[in-house]
């Protein structure tokens, strides 16, 4: 990330940093593109330094350099953008902003309880987990798949869990069935929680030179048109109850190269949760975007980092908080290795901090 952050940090100061400083003692001494890295104390011999964070968590290291003397004026943070590695702005800290905000509110699950969602793609991957997890904390689920067997595992899992399990094959490359499927198989239950996690990414798209028409056309059935076509079924109803959550997984792929179809279909998906901010504002009605990274899943593939275990606790939090903007931006990474509770606090304050709470 630092070699990515370095041009812009160059352009917004106008020079290089003298010195890397990090708590890993293991990188003292060496250089990261011909900076030297020094200790966090080595910053206490330096006349009025200057000093950008680099990471998304950093209330704990303001707190620490603020224990070393260093003054909160001369402390800047970055905001990053969807991508970990695209800076939106450079600001100069705010202290008021640390680790003593109360969340007020509870991060109990019970609110979920007896609720239902219908989560596509329900039968493997990100929207099994998700699936899975939101039967253990008592939400009745519909579960979407190719084909309806596709779905024993999660019966199976959840069979101990006093839950409602309804699994559906539909498929989604056919709006028409999508279409007689929402009209007819789920019209009488009331959905309160809508995950669109259903997705494909067409394979050999590397060669740009290459691009086929096909392959474009399932993205964006899948990705983009099947999401759509669901939300505007389903969100009037919540509107009517007053209260109603819609999940889309999107994705920062586009800031990579290749996979053009897939990232243009997600980027598709992305500007319908933008246009559909103002219709939903002051409804009950909350949709977000949640970004899982890249996670090893048939679709991610092997070579991803991350096991599907890191996308909790972060995909629970567009249901748990009440106080985040229309299109809010969730990412997996921001919360992985917290509790339940602390993920709530952290994303509370988040939304604080950006005037949203």
């Amino acid at each position: 990330m630092f070699e990515s952050c370095l041009n812009q940090i160059l352009l917004v100061f106008g020079r290089l940093p003298v010195y890397v400083i990090d708590n890993d003692e293991t990188k003292w001494g060496k250089h990261f593109l011909g900076i030297e890295c020094r200790s966090p104390e080595f910053i206490t011999t330096m006349k009025n330094p200057s000093v950008v964070i680099m990471v998304k968590r950093y209330s704990h290291i303001v707190e620490q350099l603020l224990h070393l003397g260093i003054k909160p004026q001369s402390i800047y943070t970055l905001f990053f953008d969807r991508a970990y590695d695209v800076i939106s702005q450079i600001k100069s800290v705010d202290i008021s902003f640390s680790e003593n905000v109360a969340y007020e509110k509870s991060a109990s699950t019970n609110r979920l309880k007896g609720k239902y969602a219908l989560i596509t793609g329900a039968s493997r991957g990100i929207g099994f987990t998700i699936a899975k997890t939101l039967a253990f904390y008592g939400v009745n689920i519909i579960a979407i798949a190719r084909a309806k067997q596709h779905c024993e595992k999660l019966i199976e899992v959840c069979s101990s869990y006093p839950v409602d399990i309804q699994p559906y094959g539909v498929d989604l490359m056919d709006s028409q069935a999508l279409k007689v499927f929402l009209e007819e198989e789920v019209a009488d239950v009331e959905i309160d929680i809508l995950v669109n996690s259903a997705g494909v990414a067409p394979k050999g798209l590397s060669n740009i030179w290459n691009q086929q028409q096909a392959d474009y056309l399932s993205a964006y059935q899948v990705n983009t048109i099947a999401p759509v076509l669901l939300s505007s079924h389903i969100i009037p109803n919540m509107m009517k109850r007053g209260f109603g959550r819609v999940i889309n997984i999107s994705s920062n792929i586009r800031h990579r190269p290749a996979e053009m179809a897939y990232a243009c279909s997600k980027a598709a998906l992305d500007k319908y949760v933008f246009d559909m901010a103002h219709e939903l504002q002051n409804s009950g009605v909350l949709m977000s975007c949640f970004d899982p990274g890249w996670v090893r899943t048939d679709m991610g593939g092997e070579a991803a980092p991350n096991g599907l275990d890191s996308i909790m606790p972060g995909a629970l939090m567009p249901l748990l908080l009440d106080d985040y903007v229309q299109g809010q931006w969730f990412s997996a990474e921001d919360y992985v290795g917290m509790t339940l509770d602390d993920a709530c606090k952290y994303a509370f304050k988040r939304c604080r901090k950006a005037g949203r709470a």
